[in-house]
Protein backbone atom coordinates (compact mmCIF):
# COMPACT_ATOMS: atom_id res chain seq x y z
CA UNK A 1 0.00 0.00 0.00
CA UNK A 2 2.72 2.36 0.59
CA UNK A 3 4.49 1.63 -2.21
CA UNK A 4 1.97 1.86 -4.33
CA UNK A 5 1.44 5.44 -2.43
CA UNK A 6 5.01 6.61 -3.45
CA UNK A 7 4.89 4.96 -7.45
CA UNK A 8 1.57 7.23 -7.64
CA UNK A 9 2.99 10.08 -5.90
CA UNK A 10 6.05 9.96 -8.43
CA UNK A 11 4.08 9.21 -11.58
CA UNK A 12 1.80 12.14 -10.70
CA UNK A 13 4.46 14.51 -9.70
CA UNK A 14 7.19 14.18 -11.98
CA UNK A 15 5.65 12.17 -15.10
CA UNK A 16 2.26 14.52 -15.83
CA UNK A 17 3.90 17.67 -15.62
CA UNK A 18 6.56 16.92 -18.05
CA UNK A 19 4.32 14.65 -20.33
CA UNK A 20 1.91 17.97 -20.18
CA UNK A 21 5.21 20.91 -20.70
CA UNK A 22 6.17 18.27 -23.91
CA UNK A 23 2.32 18.51 -25.15
CA UNK A 24 2.93 22.52 -24.70
CA UNK A 25 6.22 22.44 -26.40
CA UNK A 26 4.86 20.44 -29.26
CA UNK A 27 1.80 22.84 -29.65
CA UNK A 28 4.01 25.62 -29.35
CA UNK A 29 5.97 24.38 -31.96
CA UNK A 30 2.85 23.61 -34.27
CA UNK A 31 1.22 26.93 -34.33
CA UNK A 32 4.58 28.55 -34.88
CA UNK A 33 4.19 27.80 -38.77
CA UNK A 34 3.29 30.58 -40.92
CA UNK A 35 -0.20 28.30 -42.10
CA UNK A 36 -0.95 28.21 -38.68
CA UNK A 37 -0.70 31.33 -37.27
CA UNK A 38 -2.45 32.55 -40.34
CA UNK A 39 -5.39 30.81 -39.70
CA UNK A 40 -5.29 31.42 -35.81
CA UNK A 41 -4.96 34.89 -36.89
CA UNK A 42 -8.15 34.55 -38.52
CA UNK A 43 -9.85 32.97 -36.22
CA UNK A 44 -9.26 35.20 -33.06
CA UNK A 45 -10.30 37.86 -35.82
CA UNK A 46 -13.65 35.79 -36.61
CA UNK A 47 -14.59 35.41 -32.54
CA UNK A 48 -13.32 38.87 -31.63
CA UNK A 49 -16.02 40.28 -34.09
CA UNK A 50 -18.94 38.32 -32.88
CA UNK A 51 -17.63 39.09 -28.95
CA UNK A 52 -17.16 42.58 -29.39
CA UNK A 53 -20.98 43.34 -30.83
CA UNK A 54 -23.53 43.24 -28.66
CA UNK A 55 -25.78 42.82 -32.18
CA UNK A 56 -24.45 40.32 -34.02
CA UNK A 57 -22.90 38.59 -30.97
CA UNK A 58 -26.68 37.84 -29.89
CA UNK A 59 -27.67 37.17 -33.48
CA UNK A 60 -24.87 34.32 -32.87
CA UNK A 61 -26.10 33.16 -30.33
CA UNK A 62 -29.64 32.83 -31.52
CA UNK A 63 -29.32 31.35 -34.36
CA UNK A 64 -26.32 28.61 -32.33
CA UNK A 65 -30.07 28.02 -30.31
CA UNK A 66 -31.91 27.63 -33.11
CA UNK A 67 -29.73 24.85 -34.80
CA UNK A 68 -28.71 22.93 -31.45
CA UNK A 69 -24.92 24.52 -30.91
CA UNK A 70 -24.41 24.55 -27.12
CA UNK A 71 -20.55 25.25 -27.61
CA UNK A 72 -19.56 28.42 -26.93
CA UNK A 73 -16.99 30.85 -29.01
CA UNK A 74 -13.75 30.21 -27.60
CA UNK A 75 -10.61 33.15 -27.46
CA UNK A 76 -6.74 32.08 -28.06
CA UNK A 77 -4.47 32.48 -25.43
CA UNK A 78 -0.72 32.18 -25.71
CA UNK A 79 0.11 30.87 -22.63
CA UNK A 80 -2.27 28.25 -22.51
CA UNK A 81 -1.53 24.98 -24.67
CA UNK A 82 -4.99 24.03 -25.42
CA UNK A 83 -6.99 27.29 -26.62
CA UNK A 84 -5.56 26.91 -30.47
CA UNK A 85 -7.41 23.09 -30.02
CA UNK A 86 -10.86 25.17 -28.39
CA UNK A 87 -10.37 27.84 -30.56
CA UNK A 88 -10.62 25.45 -33.80
CA UNK A 89 -13.62 23.37 -31.63
CA UNK A 90 -16.17 25.81 -30.99
CA UNK A 91 -15.28 27.59 -34.58
CA UNK A 92 -16.50 24.01 -36.73
CA UNK A 93 -19.35 24.26 -34.33
CA UNK A 94 -20.61 27.60 -35.72
CA UNK A 95 -19.58 26.48 -39.58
Amino acid sequence: SKMLYIYFSLLYNQTIPCFLHGLNTIVGKITAFPAAKTLISKSIRVVGFFRSSHYWGQQLINEAKNQGITRKLKTHSETRWYTPILLALSLQAYK
